[in-house]
């Protein structure tokens, strides 16, 4: 569990909180907004209990064929495949060593 504390004007506060809300990688448990003032400008402190769940990342296996006959597999994570023609393949992704 994140326990979060914002302060700053209040309008910027509650853009910020409203966002961390609309965010589907964050669970707002709890949330409180208290106004007060300090330094003769009015500011907003606000509070929330964040429950953090990572976004599902898909992976994906990519498998070549050597001249001779030799596969090789390379796993990706977030992998994105794109066709840029008749014979260009644009393959992206993250490379991740279980071993680190």
């Amino acid at each position: 569990m994140l326990k979060l504390r914002v302060m700053g004007s209040p309008f910027e506060v509650h853009t910020f909180i409203n966002h961390v809300q609309s965010d589907p990688q964050y669970k707002v448990e709890y949330t409180t907004e208290i106004y007060k003032h300090i330094n003769h400008e009015n500011e907003a402190i606000a509070f929330a209990n964040l429950e953090f769940s990572p976004t599902r990342r898909d992976e994906l296996v990519v498998k070549i064929s050597t001249a001779d006959n030799k596969e090789c597999e390379i796993c990706l994570l977030d992998g994105q495949v794109v066709k840029m023609g008749d014979h260009i393949t644009l393959i992206s992704g993250k490379v991740y060593d279980v071993f680190s």
